[in-house]
């Protein structure tokens, strides 16, 4: 076992070795001499357990269980117990993370001890049914308005997606584990510890595309989204932003259709949408895809070529409290 580990690398799965075998390569690529990668499956039968008991008999992955849970929340918090870094970054199964800016990240926080969550800009790539007749790479320019805004102190807490997220363990005793109660579990927990006033700093370049799949859990828990969603609203006073729906539904009230039609006007932030494959390329039915490795080169060389113009100075690449 590794000593003086600084970052842990949490992967959860479950039943998604397809996903898992196309994103696991990246991270053991770019793990460092004191990094370490723990994996937690939910009791896959798809062949992950076999697939993972192999890489951890070959030195390449540092731990990992397999056992029932009780869902993703469950799942990370047992990563988090288990860790052995001072730091942890989140790490999904399915999507595709930039490497060289979580180490940007990770080297951010080891010299600003002050810092509790480490946050960030993201891609999105949606592959499950749309009416769109070419599917589109939209980078999510969204969350980095909400945090400036809410650092300006113009709302008392934030929704932010929690892919990006790299924690400081120690911070974990005020902040707290995720909610196993929810199944979007980075919509309690991101108002939860902005709520708290966590001493959160947003990196700017891209950290990650998302891959959203008929798999993943905004797509397979989308009935529970508004209630999920009311309970925070509730609890912690939280104002839905103005955009925060991808697209209106005859479900949604109508002022939050009115508000969703004008959202990205109100806050002056426009939707940037890059083509990235012909529709005939990727299936409605992801699974049918023969060539879904091809599929993550060409994210890894898009985030590649979008971050090759990152500022050389950290303190730039990073929005926090002065």
């Amino acid at each position: 076992m590794k000593n003086n580990i600084t970052l842990s690398y949490i992967v959860t799965t479950y039943n998604k070795i397809s996903y898992l075998k196309q994103v696991l390569p990246y991270l053991l690529k770019n793990c460092q001499d004191d990094e370490e990668i723990i994996i937690v499956d939910g009791g896959s039968n798809d062949g992950t357990a076999d697939y993972l008991q192999n890489l951890f008999e070959q030195g390449k992955i540092h731990q990992f269980i397999s056992e029932k849970d009780r869902g993703e929340a469950e799942g990370f918090n047992k990563g988090i117990l288990m860790a052995k870094g001072e730091l942890v970054k989140i790490i999904t199964d399915d999507d595709l993370f930039h490497y060289p800016n979580i180490q940007i990240c990770k080297q951010y926080m080891l010299q600003n001890k002050e810092i509790d969550v480490v946050i960030g800009n993201m891609a999105s790539l949606r592959l499950t049914h749309t009416h769109e007749s070419t599917l589109r790479l939209v980078i999510l320019k969204c969350y980095q308005k909400w945090f400036e805004e809410w650092l300006d102190k113009q709302t008392k807490n934030i929704f932010f997606c929690g892919l990006p997220l790299m924690i400081r363990k120690k911070s974990l005793a005020f902040l707290g584990l995720f909610d196993t109660s929810f199944k979007h579990i980075d919509l309690e927990y991101s108002i939860r510890i902005s709520n708290k006033q966590a001493n959160i700093s947003f990196y700017t370049p891209l950290m990650l595309c998302t891959v959203i799949n008929q798999d993943s859990v905004s797509t397979t828990a989308k009935s529970l989204a508004d209630s999920e969603m009311k309970r925070v609203c509730n609890y912690y006073d939280f104002k839905i932003p103005p955009n925060y729906f991808s697209t209106p539904t005859k479900k949604q009230p109508t002022i939050l259709k009115r508000i969703w039609n004008k959202g990205w006007r109100i806050l002056g932030v426009k939707k940037q949408e890059i083509p990235v494959i012909n529709h005939n390329y990727i299936h409605a039915e992801f699974d049918r895809f023969e060539n879904i490795s091809d599929l993550y080169l060409y994210l890894n060389e898009f985030l590649e070529k979008s971050n090759q113009e990152n500022d050389k100075n950290i303190d730039n690449l990073f929005i926090s409290r002065k």
